[in-house]
């Protein structure tokens, strides 16, 4: 290679370092980790907590906290959250939330659709089976299972998100 090649190929990989780790520091700072972890110990604080709660993640609400569902063909929005806590994993910051829909179970053979997802690309939401815990269930049988839903496309219908499907029962009086 000629002294010419090699010194394009510098100014290049000198304007990559530059786009990807000066402009990253600079530009797009982690928020949380950078504003709410005050005492720079790593880990966040109950108090710590409590304000990204409030000043973070409350905003979220706008957006139905990413997840969509979806029963008699209309949207439900979530009103309720509890047991809010965020922690730092790797280079994560991860938010763990409990929420509680409203819906009725009116008819004995109810199917609801859960779908977590951001369309936006901003959030990584994450669906872990192992996480799927369901309350409050005296008096009917439920069952689920995780699918990659096409009727849920985002993103130019190209993206497909994978979706809890979840069929709920009132259960007979002899099976209570």
């Amino acid at each position: 290679m000629n002294n010419w090649g090699r010194q394009v190929w510098l100014i290049i990989l000198i304007k990559l370092f530059i786009m990807f780790v000066v402009l990253k520091i600079f530009f797009f700072p982690n928020y949380l980790k950078s504003n709410f972890d005050t005492d720079k110990n790593g880990f966040f604080s109950k108090e710590e907590i409590k304000i990204i709660q409030k000043k973070a993640f409350s905003n979220l609400i706008n957006y139905n906290y990413f997840i969509h569902i979806i029963t008699h063909k209309k949207k439900i929005k979530f009103r309720n959250v509890s047991d809010f806590n965020v922690y730092k994993k790797e280079d994560a910051i991860v938010y763990t939330f409990t929420l509680k829909p409203d819906i009725a179970i009116n008819s004995n053979n109810e199917t609801i659709k859960i779908a977590p997802y951001d369309q936006s690309y901003y959030i990584d939401v994450a669906l872990k089976k192992r996480s799927l815990k369901f309350e409050n269930t005296e008096g009917y049988s439920y069952s689920y299972r995780i699918i990659v839903d096409e009727q849920m496309a985002y993103y130019f219908d190209q993206i497909f998100p994978d979706c809890i499907v979840l069929t709920v029962k009132k259960a007979h009086a002899d099976h209570l």
